[in-house]
């Protein structure tokens, strides 16, 4: 084939490209992970134990003796050294009408009353009475007889 004609001035040939082999692709780096140093231990759960009940040995009912007897009821403290000072006329004394003696605790009182009856009483009851009215004073003697006397009597 012919090649129509070149326009004047000519200008300089253009070469043609050489083609320059293709290069095959470079691979890419990919990135990838880097595996860790050592994995961690992982823990697996463990079942807790079951524990079924077990029979417990009964206690064996033993032989029972009685229960000891309750211990005695303490004495009663012993009067104090002066409980017949404080309760009976000294020798020689008198009581007149409307004088009292009385009990440590207060509780019994001896004595003349208004009518002049000797009396023991408990708290306001009498307990025991002379049956004899009219007297002045009473007498404890210093032989320790006790007695009544009216007032024109000695």
């Amino acid at each position: 084939p012919t090649l129509p004609p070149t326009p004047f001035p000519t200008p300089s040939p253009t070469l043609m490209p050489t083609p320059l082999p293709t290069p095959s692709p470079t691979p890419v780096p990919t990135l990838s992970p880097t595996p860790s140093p050592i994995p961690p231990p992982t823990l697996q759960p463990t079942r807790l134990p079951t524990l079924s009940p077990q029979p417990q040995p009964q206690p064996q009912p033993q032989p029972t003796s009685s229960p000891p007897p309750p211990p005695p009821p303490p004495a009663p403290a012993p009067p104090s050294s002066n409980f017949a000072y404080n309760v009976v006329l000294a020798s020689g004394t008198s009581l007149g009408r409307g004088t009292w003696v009385s009990s440590p605790n207060n509780r019994y009182k001896f004595g003349l009353n208004s009518e002049g009856e000797l009396r023991l009483l408990d708290g306001t009851t009498t307990v025991w009475k002379s049956g004899v009215l009219s007297a002045d004073k009473a007498y404890m003697q210093t032989d320790g007889n006790f007695l009544t006397r009216l007032a024109n009597s000695q």
